[in-house]
């Protein structure tokens, strides 16, 4: 099984917006995670379009999918990019409904409970979150207009494979799944404290130091439960490279 993960994770002072998407190809199938969170902006009309390195602005979601930035707007080719969209994704999940999500992910993948078991990780300490107004959060779903629209429909597509599940099923496998995450964390995580506070923190460029770190038991299932994204997807790229090379006995 290949696992490939794709999670840019978007800020960049007051003119941006924090967007989170993970792209999984798991077992040939294509899963979409959509992490809907946005941070503050103050953009002018003037420069809404402009993107820092080309890369980097709003709508990041619909960018990074292949939406072009002239068609942000275009409420055709939104509907015909959200409908091919769904073609290609076997699944998208939101993060509102996590747990539901994960449940759907486990019974598409035919996996274990535990297969599909998360801590909550490089999540932003309670005392530096700062709440939108209802204002701003208005203003941000007219600047992010075409990832509103790609949101909006792929809730109801979620609610629509909830319902075709079973939604008293459904709500039986979060429970369970909500134990399962309750023993992993007490088994693994014996305390918590801030990433700004653990040593040589300093070296690490792509974390946020506001962030709560999790101290983990020395337990090998455990760390690599709590690792940094970019490091586990690391470990993950040199695992399969080994398994590759071992089966097509290319050990280049």
């Amino acid at each position: 099984m290949s696992t490939d993960l794709l999670m840019p994770v978007m800020k960049r002072g007051k003119h941006t917006y924090r967007q989170t998407w993970i792209l999984l190809f798991l077992a040939g199938l294509s899963v979409l995670l959509i992490l809907f969170f946005v941070n503050v902006v103050n953009i002018s009309e003037e420069n809404s379009d402009m993107r820092f390195g080309d890369k980097i602005g709003r709508n990041q979601m619909s960018f990074d999918l292949g939406l072009e930035v002239k068609d942000f707007e275009n409420v055709s080719v939104l509907r015909d990019f959200t409908v091919k969209l769904n073609e290609e994704f076997d699944l998208v999940m939101i993060t509102e409904q996590i747990d539901e999500s994960l449940i759907l992910l486990q019974n598409l993948l035919c996996w274990e409970i535990d297969d599909v078991v998360t801590f909550k990780l490089n999540a932003r300490n309670e005392k530096f979150i700062k709440r939108l107004t209802p204002s701003v959060r208005l203003r941000l779903q007219k600047v992010n207009y075409a990832d509103q629209v790609l949101y909006n429909f792929f809730k109801e597509r979620l609610a629509e494979k909830i319902q075709n599940f079973g939604r008293a099923k459904l709500g039986a496998k979060v429970k369970e799944l909500r134990i399962r995450k309750d023993f992993w964390y007490n088994f693994c995580v014996h305390g918590e404290t801030l990433l700004i506070n653990t040593k040589g923190i300093e070296k690490l460029a792509y974390v946020n130091p506001k962030v709560t770190k999790l101290k983990v038991r020395k337990n090998d299932t455990c760390i690599k439960m709590t690792e940094y994204e970019l490091t586990f997807t690391e470990m993950l790229r040199l695992k399969q490279k080994h398994l590759v090379s071992y089966y097509t006995g290319n050990n280049s």
